[in-house]
């Protein structure tokens, strides 16, 4: 039960941090708010110039991720199409980005089902295999697949935030990166 509720905070880490990220970006990055995705954004000018900067730019994340649809999507296309029009798309691993999706589907689960397995998580993630109203049970393997595969995502995109600075953040020996966390030296 606690592998589970880890993982229900694990996916809400992850949108919070994605969601902030984003916010940040807007605020400290002042061309983002010319890309076309922000310019067609509607909002309530009274209302928003009322808020302070870091209010706003939280709002023009609210408002892209409604015109985006974002909540909808499954697995890390949630967080990459809110990421894609400010040009930070980058490639993930197949094997992070089925276990996100993977993650996002069993947090749902334990969130909105009772924890326990519906037609959907059985047809989205058939290896679980999972009978129909048995009780969703994430072990610690699982917890720790899908926290690699956060820090993997997350990882990616400060590879490619780097790329736009031309600063290359990748470790010079991959193979040296233990469990997927990079540890970057200043030189």
């Amino acid at each position: 039960m606690l592998h589970g509720f880890a993982a229900v905070a694990l996916w809400s880490w992850l949108e919070h941090f994605v969601k902030g990220f984003i916010a940040l970006w807007l605020m400290h990055r002042r061309e983002s708010l010319e890309t076309p995705a922000v310019q067609k954004l509607r909002v309530k000018l009274g209302d928003y110039l009322k808020l302070q900067k870091a209010e706003q730019a939280q709002l023009l994340v609210e408002l892209l991720e409604q015109d985006l649809a974002s909540p909808l999507k499954r697995g890390a296309a949630r967080f990459e199409s809110l990421l894609e029009p400010f040009g930070l798309r980058f490639s993930l691993p197949e094997k992070c980005g089925f276990r996100i999706f993977e993650l996002q589907q069993v947090r749902n689960a334990i969130a909105h089902r009772n924890g326990k397995a519906d037609r959907r998580l059985r047809a989205s993630c058939p290896l679980l295999k999972l009978k129909l109203g048995q009780p969703v049970s994430i072990s610690r393997s699982m917890l720790e697949n899908y926290a690699e595969a956060a820090g993997g995502f997350l990882l990616e995109l400060l590879y490619r935030i780097g790329d736009i600075y031309n600063e290359d953040l990748r470790p010079a020996d991959p193979t040296s990166v233990p469990n997927g966390v990079a540890v970057v030296k200043k030189g």
